[in-house]
């Protein structure tokens, strides 16, 4: 709920409806200052088994060297999509250090279903998917605690990487 400490940047627009997507409101982040802080979510924090989920439609990918990020709660956990020499991957950073990633073919203008399982079903480390399909060799690092911090949890962007597009469901 926003008004008790936490702020709105950005917009909620209606987006388009996807097979297997039917909510008809999406966050629109425009890839250079857009996101939404809810303050300190501390569901998480502790936890050695979770699951983090969104759906992402992509206005274009990310260039090289740069990421668009989906959801952080800095120093915990952060999933993203990056561009990395040309390969476009999806990352699940942990405890600020420890990264998990996959490399996927995404297109502009589609949505997707990204999900990153850690620690899940006694799997150690982390499956990541796309569409409920698992990408590459999971999984993938080794199972850790996630930190136990009061940094904001935040969608749709962190410092100097923000997303271009579309992201709804964040669970």
């Amino acid at each position: 709920m926003l008004g008790l400490g936490n702020t709105l940047s950005g917009g909620i627009v209606p987006a388009a409806t996807a097979t297997g997507f039917t909510n008809s409101y999406s966050l629109d982040c425009d890839g250079s200052n857009d996101y939404v802080t809810m303050g300190d979510i501390d569901v998480l924090d502790g936890q050695d088994t979770f699951t983090v989920s969104a759906w992402i439609k992509l206005d274009g990918l990310p260039e090289d060297g740069s990421r668009y990020v989906i959801v952080s709660k800095d120093n915990a956990y952060e999933l993203y999509v990056r561009n990395y020499s040309g390969n476009i991957a999806i990352y699940l950073r942990l405890n600020n250090g420890s990264v998990n990633y996959s490399v996927v073919t995404l297109n502009a203008d589609t949505w997707y279903h990204l999900v990153a399982s850690h620690g899940a079903s006694g799997i150690g480390g982390t499956n990541l998917y796309l569409n409920a399909t698992v990408t590459g060799n999971s999984p993938r690092g080794t199972q850790i605690t996630i930190n136990n911090t009061s940094d904001p949890l935040i969608i749709g962007g962190r410092g100097s990487y923000f997303t271009n597009g579309l992201i709804d469901e964040v669970a």
